[in-house]
């Protein structure tokens, strides 16, 4: 079996029992066969079509090509079918829901607030396209609302702008760790930094300069 990676064209051959009867039935059951053995439960046949046809009888199944391409809503399985006047194509359309992960906002983010998870939930929806705008939910945190945005929309990337949590020159809280202790003072950001990026700090009464991570809007956690 040779399949291509995203446009899924697979071909196999299998041998029936003489004399079998293919009607429309049967058809679709058997593409919907053949899409689950590529795909799993990935994907959702929403609808099957085909043109009409009438009972006939066969000798074997010759071969069949899925012919789908990942996140696309649309597809078709092509069924060979030998009978006794030859091989005949039998083409079955297919409209498909894919299984997506999708961030949803489980309260109102108002206009300009910073995104946090716990404004947050990832769940999982059949859609016909997943959305393209995939970010690792910890990275949430480096975006602000563009406008207001009400609790349960699909958070799009046209609803967000990317803010850097430390701004050259603005002053952050540096934590310092050492064990139990924990101590933390203020410094000057020397570089622009977003969620776990490493920048330098200056301590203004020391003139030292330190690198540490960014952990948090105005937080930088020393290394």
């Amino acid at each position: 079996m040779k399949c291509f990676l995203k446009l899924l064209i697979c071909a196999v051959s299998i041998s029936l029992v003489f004399g079998e009867i293919i009607d429309k039935d049967f058809l679709k059951n058997y593409a919907l066969k053949e899409l689950k053995n590529k795909f799993g439960n990935k994907v959702k046949i929403v609808d099957l079509s085909l043109l009409p046809i009438n009972s006939l009888h066969y000798e074997k199944i010759e071969r069949v090509v899925v012919n789908v391409r990942e996140n696309n809503p649309r597809g078709n399985v092509h069924i060979y079918v030998r009978t006794r006047k030859g091989v005949r194509r039998i083409t079955v359309s297919l409209r498909l829901l894919w299984r997506c992960k999708i961030t949803v906002t489980l309260t109102r983010i108002e206009k300009g607030e910073r995104i946090s998870l716990d404004l947050l939930e990832i769940k999982e929806k059949f859609l016909p396209r997943c959305p393209t705008f995939q970010e690792d939910p910890e990275e949430f945190i480096n975006y602000i609302a563009l406008k207001d945005i009400p609790a349960g929309s699909l958070l799009r990337r046209q609803l967000i702008r990317k803010e850097a949590l430390v701004k050259r020159g603005e002053e952050v809280t540096a934590v310092l760790k050492k064990g139990n202790l924990e101590i933390r003072f203020t410094a000057k950001s020397l570089d622009r930094g977003f969620y776990r990026d490493i920048v330098r700090i200056k301590i203004p009464s020391k003139g030292k300069v330190l690198k540490g991570r960014v952990i948090a809007e105005g937080f930088v956690i020393i290394n």
